[in-house]
């Protein structure tokens, strides 16, 4: 058995989650593949959404429990398929079973007697190519494939398609998401090689979709060779120095942001901002220490970067601080 990641991206209403149902139904796809369909939308719990909508007292709480059921997400898929399909997955620990079990159900559905190569649909907005990258990190991991297949989308016309949805995303997510979209991009990254554009999914073939499926199956993510491997391990130990001056960058980014603040901003309000961005902050600075937040191999000087805002060191961390803030602002009023 083979298996092959696809994620579908694209804005909210582009018709990701029709063409996924389309896949299934396939019986070019059903005579190949064990299919499953994972939507963001059955996955996430609502009370996320309330949080993130409702409650804005609550907002750093939401955004963090938004952002913990994402990692959960790739979790429970990389557990289920250590074992799949003759083994029984474990529930990763401080996983909510509810989610383990939607998950672990999606696998266990309509479960083919015969051999088969499995085909996991990740059907999400996934408007950061970061949103996705993790899900390559699984394919190379387990020597799999990984595809995705971008829907092009007007935003007028998924507006409109937004208004006719029992329950709307608000109409400034949609323009937010649009104006921060990244595209896979095959020619900036790589990993993004096996990549569709679908600009019209009423004349959308399926069997481009099929073509692009085998494709990356057969090509299958190349694991870590030692030599990158090695590289990887020596980036990963931060001297002090570069921790100290990545500190220095990160504070100066949160006194900007708290100088940046509206004036008719209440107290309140004000405080529960400061909260969000040191709690970035503090885990940004986390992620470089424990290496799970690589400084790109180009960025070599870093001495007295925290007093050069045009630095390589302070250019790339503003850039990874401002883009966590817009994910913080989305969220507050984003359905995933």
């Amino acid at each position: 058995m083979d298996t092959c990641l696809l994620i579908l991206c694209g804005l909210p209403a582009c018709g990701k989650t029709t063409l996924a149902k389309r896949l299934k139904a396939s019986p070019e796809f059903k005579s190949i593949y064990h299919v499953v369909h994972l939507s963001y939308d059955d996955l996430m719990p609502d009370n996320i959404t309330a949080l993130l909508t409702e409650k804005p007292n609550l907002v750093q709480q939401g955004a963090a429990n938004w952002k913990k059921y994402r990692e959960d997400i790739v979790l429970c898929v990389e557990n289920i398929l250590k074992t799949f399909p003759n083994g029984k997955a474990e529930i990763p620990v401080n996983v909510c079973p509810d989610l383990w079990a939607k998950i672990n159900n999606s696998f266990m559905q309509d479960m083919k007697k015969e051999e088969f190569h499995l085909l996991v649909i990740i059907d999400d907005n996934m408007y950061y190519q970061g949103m996705r990258y993790p899900f390559y990190q699984l394919a190379r991991k387990y020597s799999i494939g990984f595809c995705q297949v971008y829907l092009e989308c007007n935003i007028e016309l998924a507006l409109k398609r937004n208004n006719h949805r029992p329950n709307p995303i608000p109409e400034e997510v949609i323009h937010t998401m649009a104006s921060k979209f990244e595209p896979p991009s095959p020619s900036e990254r790589n990993w993004e090689v096996h990549s569709l554009y679908i600009k019209d999914q009423t004349i959308c073939c399926l069997d481009d979709v099929l073509a692009l499926v085998d494709n990356a199956r057969q090509n299958k993510a190349a694991p870590l060779s030692d030599n990158v491997e090695l590289r990887q391990i020596s980036r990963v130990k931060c001297s002090i120095s570069t921790l100290h001056q990545a500190d220095q960058i990160l504070r100066k980014l949160v006194s900007g942001k708290m100088s940046d603040l509206d004036v008719g901003l209440s107290c309140k309000n004000k405080k529960e901002m400061s909260c969000v961005y040191l709690q970035i902050r503090t885990r940004l600075y986390s992620e470089l220490k424990l290496g799970s937040l690589l400084i790109p191999e180009s960025i070599e000087n870093v001495t007295d970067a925290s007093k050069n805002t045009e630095s390589n060191l302070y250019q790339w961390l503003k850039d990874i601080f401002e883009s966590n803030c817009n994910d913080s602002t989305v969220n507050t009023t984003e359905i995933t």
